[in-house]
C-alpha cells in the first residue's frame, strides 16, 4: 500500500469562520480534549493548517457546551448538516 503526498493547490473555504482558535477557548479545549492526538497536531507553531473534527464531536459539543454563542452554534449545525449531505464522517477546517 503506498502514501503518496501530492501538493495542494487550492484550498475552498467557507467565508463566516466557525470558531477562532484563539478566543473560543471552552470550544477549543472540549475539541482537543476529545480529539486523538488533540487538534493541535496538524498545526504549524502559528496554529496554521487543516483540523477534522468528526461530526459525532460536534454534535457533543452542542450538547455539552451550552454556553457557546449563539453564532457558533449556528456555524457548527450548518458545518454538520453540510457534512452529512455530503455523506462525510467528520468536518475539515482550514486554520489560519
Amino acid at each position: 500500500m503506498s502514501s503518496a503526498a501530492h501538493r495542494i493547490e487550492s484550498i475552498v473555504y467557507k467565508k463566516e469562520s466557525t470558531f477562532n482558535l484563539l478566543y473560543d477557548e471552552d470550544l477549543v479545549i472540549f475539541l482537543n480534549r476529545n480529539t486523538l492526538g488533540g487538534i493541535y497536531h496538524t498545526l504549524d507553531e502559528e496554529q496554521s493548517g487543516i483540523i477534522e473534527i468528526d461530526v459525532s464531536l460536534l454534535k457533543r459539543a452542542l450538547v455539552e457546551l451550552p454556553e457557546l454563542k449563539d453564532y457558533i452554534v449556528k456555524e457548527i449545525k450548518d458545518d454538520i448538516e453540510w457534512s452529512e449531505a455530503e455523506k462525510n464522517e467528520y468536518v475539515q477546517y482550514y486554520c489560519n
